[in-house]
């Protein structure tokens, strides 16, 4: 069987972003650790989560930043390491997704990793402690009391990415924050790899065919 296969600007930018580093690994961060992106914020917007999280945990973070001087400034001042992004030729999608790639090459180097949090960041703040125990297994958290079909923005893009069928019989299941997730170093890097790679998974039944695609105008906004 012969054929082209499938191309499309988020598959290219897949392909980079998936590739493991070649250098030897960082072993300065050891134990559990949090792990935000903060791409297009200033110093201000950041400031709130880098300060209530270190007036309740001292341990090992990370924020993957703009090169701004600001910014930098306070993450020096906290303790908290400041990350480039991925570096990716060409066409890249929205931060939404970017930040799966970023968090999963970030743990990939870092092997002393024990637990890790990854976290949203400029609408969040620490009350306590986050490793209060060290997570053992992956751990989401419930965004809403209502399931995910009475949530019709969550449902619009699930029935884009997945189809009207997918999306019918997780209709009833609970509508999970992707935002904010805890689990081992390992765990969350299978994690962060699904769903890239399920982002990828066309909806529309003609995008599977062999030969070249683009991405339909209907699919989500993450495909640029």
């Amino acid at each position: 069987m012969s054929g082209v296969g499938a191309r499309s600007a988020y598959l290219g930018w897949l392909a980079q972003a998936l590739r493991r580093p070649t250098g030897a690994p960082d072993l300065s961060v050891q134990g559990d650790l949090v792990l935000g992106y903060a791409t297009g914020y200033d110093a201000a917007d950041i400031a709130p989560f880098v300060r209530s999280l270190r007036s309740v945990f001292s341990g090992p973070a990370a924020l993957v930043v703009d090169p701004r001087d600001d910014v930098r400034a306070l993450l020096e001042e906290a303790g908290v390491e400041a990350v480039a992004p991925p570096c990716v030729d060409g066409w890249s999608p929205h931060p939404v997704m970017q930040r799966f790639a970023a968090f999963d090459h970030f743990l990939s180097q870092r092997p002393g990793v024990r637990g890790v949090l990854i976290t949203d960041v400029r609408d969040v703040v620490f009350q306590a402690p986050p490793f209060e125990p060290s997570p053992t297994r992956l751990q989401v958290f419930v965004e809403a009391d209502q399931p995910l079909g009475r949530h019709a923005f969550n449902m619009k893009y699930l029935t884009a990415l997945a189809g009207a069928d997918v999306a019918r019989q997780l209709a009833a299941a609970p509508c999970l924050c992707v935002g904010t997730v805890m689990g081992p170093r390992e765990a969350m890097m299978r994690f962060c790899r699904l769903v890239l790679t399920l982002a990828a998974t066309p909806a529309r039944r003609s995008a599977a065919r062999s030969g070249p695609t683009r991405p339909p105008a209907t699919w989500p906004p993450i495909w640029g």
